[in-house]
């Protein structure tokens, strides 16, 4: 297949936004640069405008830089909404964007009703602690303090996201 022709009037830097709006997973570099029709340094150099830009207007979404030594290829992007707008508007999606750790950790707690944090340890290997502030900031988890620890448990918005562990 063809790589279409972009016209020269029209700004790479929204074409990379256009990608990252369109696509349902995260992009590399390498198929953003192609993409935009640029080298993959410029390609890097525009999400890192396009980045600033959403910054500097505070506005609800933000290109992510995914890094992770696992993956090949290198860094991924995506283009995805502040964590704190997630709770107003969660709702509106049935599609749930979380980490393979963040969803595994997220099913053990349903699973169980409730779970201390410091038991995550007995079922995950590193450090757990990120995933859980992900799923508290997304609304899925609400924690209460418990002696030296957190009390883990599902939130209404789960039990609507995912129904089937009701």
């Amino acid at each position: 297949m063809e790589e279409p022709v972009l016209p020269a009037d029209l700004p790479k830097k929204n074409v990379l936004e256009a990608a990252l709006f369109l696509a349902n997973r995260p992009l590399r570099l390498e198929e953003l640069a192609a993409i935009a029709q640029v080298s993959q340094e410029d390609a890097e150099g525009l999400l890192a405008e396009l980045s600033e830009n959403y910054d500097q207007q505070g506005t609800a979404l933000r290109v992510s830089k995914l890094e992770d030594p696992a993956r090949l290829g290198g860094p991924e992007y995506r283009l995805e909404l502040r964590d704190e707008y997630v709770p107003a508007v969660a709702g509106l999606s049935q599609n749930v964007e979380l980490s393979k750790k963040s969803l595994r950790i997220l099913a053990l707690v349903a699973k169980k009703k409730k779970l201390l944090q410091s038991e995550l340890k007995y079922y995950f290997k590193g450090d757990v602690y990120e995933y859980v502030d992900e799923l508290e900031k997304k609304g899925y988890l609400k924690s209460v303090k418990h002696k030296t620890t957190k009390e883990l448990k599902p939130t209404p918005l789960f039990y609507e996201h995912f129904k089937s562990f009701e």
